[in-house]
């Protein structure tokens, strides 16, 4: 074979569409403008089962024709990130209806930076295993929507980072998804340790508890978290500044703990946290900007089991 006159055309489909994976939806959509063969590959269904359209700009009228001409019942992903030149609201009621009826096994969504005060809660797809909401503009109240019980029966992982409407009203809804697994909601500055105490009572499943960035939580959270939290494997108080030495203590109590992140809190002292690692076979325990010396960074190292981490800069 003369490598000189090999053609990307002469390559076998299996290749080019290997190759055409590695594109996003706007190289595809250019890629299918160059021939028939090539037009035929993008509209393989492989391609279709993740949708990623990160930093697009999107309007609804964008999303519709992409929705209508290029999804089906593969798509398995869809991950929305609008740029800034986007619509400010790009996902509808209209638009999920039809996105249910199209792609009735959806297990991974994403609307991040979203406004989403033109969708109600009540459509999203009920197979949704992920959800992902960081950064958008929920209305007020837009759980109270999932008032059903086991609306959501598949939903394990939720993140609600940064989304400021969420207060504790808000979390009495979201502790009917019982099946949740995960849970983000750093940075929700309305919720308090109320909030977190009633999640704590529906949601003892829970493997992974991220609250940091949550100004009004304290150690009365922990105490929840502690109490109920049996399976709680990854927890995240950083920036939490109301938590001290009596909160890290309750942690220590919680034997099932594996990846703890203390970030930002200095009114913790190296006393507890040697005693937090003594007491815990931690396989990653995050202390940025604790004010911890050195010393006790290496003797806490000494404490915690082989291919364990203490992440302090």
């Amino acid at each position: 074979m003369d490598l000189n006159r090999l053609h990307f055309s002469s390559l076998p489909e299996s290749i080019i569409l290997y190759i055409f994976t590695l594109l996003d939806i706007h190289s595809l959509a250019r890629a299918a403008k160059v021939n028939k063969q090539w037009k035929r590959i993008s509209y393989d269904r492989f391609l279709w089962t993740s949708v990623y359209l990160d930093d697009c700009k999107l309007s609804k009228r964008k999303l519709w024709k992409l929705i209508r001409a290029r999804f089906d019942e593969n798509l398995k992903v869809l991950h929305i990130k609008p740029s800034l030149k986007s619509e400010k609201e790009v996902v509808s009621d209209a638009i999920f209806h039809h996105l249910n009826s199209v792609s009735p096994g959806l297990q991974q969504l994403d609307l991040l930076h979203c406004d989403l005060k033109s969708l109600r809660a009540i459509q999203l797809p009920r197979t949704l295993v992920s959800l992902d909401l960081a950064h958008s503009a929920l209305p007020a109240n837009w759980f109270s929507q999932l008032s059903k019980e086991n609306f959501l029966p598949l939903l394990e992982e939720l993140n609600l980072s940064n989304c400021s409407r969420i207060d504790n009203k808000e979390l009495c809804n979201i502790a009917r998804i019982k099946s949740l697994r995960q849970l983000n909601l750093s940075h929700c500055y309305r919720i308090t340790n109320s909030g977190i105490q009633i999640l704590c009572e529906n949601l003892k499943d829970l493997s992974e508890f991220k609250i940091g960035g949550c100004p009004r939580v304290s150690e009365i959270a922990l105490a929840s978290i502690n109490r109920y939290l049996k399976k709680l494997r990854t927890l995240d108080v950083s920036n939490c500044n109301r938590i001290s030495d009596r909160g890290l203590n309750l942690i220590i109590g919680m034997k099932t703990i594996r990846c703890v992140d203390i970030s930002h809190i200095k009114t913790v002292t190296e006393t507890t946290i040697l005693n937090l690692c003594r007491a815990i076979p931690l396989t990653n325990l995050t202390v940025i900007n604790c004010g911890l010396s050195s010393e006790c960074i290496q003797t806490a190292n000494c404490y915690l089991p082989e291919n364990s981490q203490i992440i302090n800069r």
